[in-house]
C-alpha cells in the first residue's frame, strides 16, 4: 500500500498536480521573532555564537544573556512548542528547555536552562507567557537563546551571511556585553538630536567623548544610572560606549550626558541605539550620529608566507611589512593578523614582543600562530592590527585566502555501551580533506567516576581516502570503577602530531546503574538507531 501511495505521489509530482516546493527556508522570518523578555526588560549579551561553537555548546547560532532567576520569558513568535528536559550526563547541559517551532516548519527557536519542569507541547502564540529563566543544568542563572534552521530531518546552522536580521536587530548588535532590548517598546527617555563627539578630530588609538542630550518625554522627573550607546563601523564591527552615574532631568526638560568610548578601527561609526536604566527598567531607544576616526600613521605594505603552498599540520608564519608615515616615532606593545578558520571560529597569528618604528621606517614583521594548522579549506586573513597600552587597534583590511591542502579527519558519529567488563565506543569518522589520511592512530579520552581520566588508542588504522568514512571500535577496560564514565575528546595522530577532533556529542555510561548487555554489536552505518540524537533532533522535522 505504501508502494502504491509513493507511485501516486511521483506521478503526481511529474505532471504538476503538486504546488512547487520552497528553494529553502525564508531567511526573513527570524528578523520579525521577537527576543523572549517584555518591555522595560534588557539583559547583556554574555556568550557569543563562536564560543558556543568552539567548545560545541550549540548547532545553531546562539547568544547567552545575563537573566537572573524567575524573569518571565514569552514566546518569540507562534508556533509549536516542545517542552522538554535534557538528561544528557554532562558537567553542563540545556536542563529544563523548550523548543519552538515557527509555523513554516522551518525555523526553530531554543530556550534553555529554565527554571521549571515542563512536559508535552502545545501550540502557542507570540508573547504567550511560556517559562521562566533560570539555572537548570548550568551553575549560574543565564538564558540560552538559540536558532536553528531545518535541513531535511535534522535541525541545523543557519547560514549568517543571509541572516540580516534576528529578533528584530542586525546580527551585529547582539554583540557581547551590549544590553539588549525589545524593539517597538515605549521610551519615556529619548533624544533630542543626534549624538555627537565633542572632539573635532579623533585619531585612532585616542579616546572620544560622545555628548547625548537626553530628553524626559514624560511629565515626571526621572532618575537613570546607566547609559550605552551602540555603534556601528562600516566594515559591520560593533562598539559600545557605557557610562554609570546618577542623573535626574525633570519631565519635558534636557540634560547632556557625556559617553566616553575608544574606537578600535578608523573610519565612520555609525550611532545606532541609545539604552538606558531606571528604577522602572532597562528600555532603549533608536539614536542617531557619527563618528570619524582618521587612520593609524601605521601602514600596511605588504603581506607574504615564509614557505610555499600550506599543509595541515603546518604552523602558519606570516610575513608583514609596515611603514610609519607618521612624523613622530611609534612604539607597539605588539602586531597581530586576525582570520577565520573554515569551521567559522577566529584565529590570530602575532609578534608579541615591542616594536618601534621611526618616521618613514619601514619593517618586515613576522608574525605567527601558536598552534598547527589542523583544517584542510579556505583560512581567511581579515585584519591587522597593534596592541598599545592594554588597547587594540585595528590598522588596515587584508581581505586574502590561504588554502590549506591535507587530510583532516571529523567525529560524524560517536556511541557508548557497556558490556560485562568493558565500554565499548563505536565511532565513525570521515576524512574531509583534500589528501589521503594515513593516521597512526586514533585517540579517546575521557573522565572515570573518580575523576581521574581515562584513555585508549586503537592503532594501526587504515588509510582514509578523501570523503572516505570508517567505522571504529575502542574497548575500555572496566574493572572496579562504579560510577558515571563519560567520552570527553578524540582525535588522531599523523605524522608524529596529534590533532583534535571534536565530538558532537560527550556520551556516557553510568555502570553502577545500567542493565549489563551480553553482547555489543556494532550499529550499521546509517541505520537510524545510530545517528545520535541531540536535543531538538529526537523529532522528525515536519514534513
Amino acid at each position: 500500500m505504501k508502494r502504491c501511495i509513493w507511485a501516486v505521489l511521483l506521478i503526481a509530482s511529474l505532471v504538476g498536480w503538486l504546488p512547487a516546493q520552497a528553494q529553502g527556508p525564508d531567511y526573513t522570518l527570524p528578523g520579525g521573532f521577537a527576543l523572549p523578555w517584555a518591555c522595560g526588560q534588557g539583559h547583556r549579551v554574555s556568550w557569543e555564537p563562536e564560543g558556543h561553537w568552539e567548545y560545541g555548546k550549540a548547532t545553531g547560532i546562539a547568544y547567552d544573556f545575563l537573566l537572573e532567576e524567575g524573569v518571565p520569558l514569552y514566546a518569540p513568535m507562534n508556533g509549536q512548542a516542545y517542552f522538554l528536559r535534557d538528561e544528557r550526563p554532562f558537567e553542563t547541559n540545556l536542563g529544563y528547555y523548550i523548543e519552538i517551532m515557527d509555523e513554516t516548519g522551518d525555523w526553530l527557536v531554543r530556550l534553555a536552562h529554565l527554571r521549571d519542569e515542563q512536559q508535552g507541547e502545545r501550540a502557542v502564540r507570540a508573547g504567550e507567557l511560556i517559562g521562566h529563566s533560570g539555572a537548570s543544568g548550568v551553575p549560574s542563572a543565564h538564558l540560552h537563546l538559540e536558532l536553528l534552521m531545518r535541513e531535511g530531518e535534522r535541525w541545523v546552522r543557519p547560514d549568517q551571511a543571509q541572516l540580516t536580521r534576528l529578533f528584530g536587530l542586525s546580527p551585529a548588535e547582539l554583540a557581547l556585553g551590549a544590553y539588549i532590548t525589545n524593539l517597538g517598546c515605549p521610551a519615556q527617555l529619548t533624544l533630542s538630536g543626534e549624538i555627537t563627539p565633542l572632539q573635532a578630530e579623533i585619531a585612532l588609538g585616542e579616546g572620544v567623548e560622545l555628548l547625548a542630550p537626553i530628553y524626559n518625554e514624560g511629565l515626571e522627573p526621572l532618575r537613570f544610572d546607566l547609559l550605552q550607546i551602540a555603534l556601528y563601523s562600516t566594515e559591520g564591527d560593533a562598539l559600545l560606549a557605557e557610562t554609570q552615574g546618577d542623573w535626574s532631568v525633570d519631565g519635558k526638560a534636557q540634560v547632556e550626558i557625556t559617553v566616553p568610548v575608544h574606537p578600535p578601527s578608523a573610519g565612520l561609526w555609525y550611532v545606532g541605539r541609545l539604552t538606558y536604566r531606571t528604577e522602572q527598567g532597562i528600555m532603549g531607544t533608536p539614536a542617531r550620529g557619527q563618528v570619524e576616526v582618521t587612520p593609524s600613521p601605521l601602514r600596511h605594505v605588504g603581506l607574504g608566507m615564509s614557505r610555499g603552498a600550506l599543509s595541515v599540520g603546518d604552523l602558519l608564519r606570516l610575513y608583514i611589512w609596515v611603514e610609519n608615515q607618521g612624523v613622530e616615532e611609534m612604539r607597539l606593545d605588539a602586531l597581530f593578523i586576525d582570520g577565520l578558520r573554515p569551521d567559522g571560529v577566529h584565529w590570530r597569528a602575532a609578534y608579541d614582543e615591542p616594536l618601534t618604528l621611526a618616521p618613514g621606517e619601514v619593517q618586515r614583521v613576522l608574525v605567527e600562530t601558536d598552534a598547527r594548522l589542523h583544517q584542510a579549506g579556505a583560512w581567511t586573513l581579515q585584519r591587522a592590527g597593534y596592541r598599545l597600552e592594554g588597547r587594540e587597534h585595528l590598522f588596515a583590511q587584508l581581505r586574502r585566502e590561504l588554502v590549506v591542502n591535507g587530510p583532516q579527519l571529523v567525529v560524524e558519529r560517536i556511541e557508548l555501551f557497556r558490556s560485562l567488563e568493558k565500554a565499548h565506543v563505536f565511532v565513525q569518522v570521515r576524512n574531509v580533506g583534500t589528501a589521503l589520511a594515513e593516521p597512526e592512530a586514533i585517540e579517546i579520552w575521557g573522565w572515570k567516576p573518580g575523576g581521574e581520566s581515562f584513555a585508549e588508542r586503537l592503532h594501526p588504522v587504515a588509510p582514509l581516502d578523501v570523503g572516505q568514512a570508517a567505522l571504529l571500535q575502542l574497548d575500555i577496560p572496566i574493572g572496579s570503577d562504579q560510577g558515571l564514565w563519560k567520552l570527553v575528546e578524540a582525535g588522531y595522530c599523523q605524522q608524529g602530531a596529534y590533532y583534535r577532533m571534536a565530538l558532537p556529542m560527550q556520551p556516557a555510561v553510568n555502570v553502577s546503574s545500567l542493565p549489563i548487555l551480553p553482547a555489543i554489536e556494532p550499529p550499521e552505518p546509517g541505520a537510524p538507531h545510530w545517528e545520535p540524537i541531540s536535543p531538538g533532533e529526537g523529532r522528525p522535522a515536519p514534513q
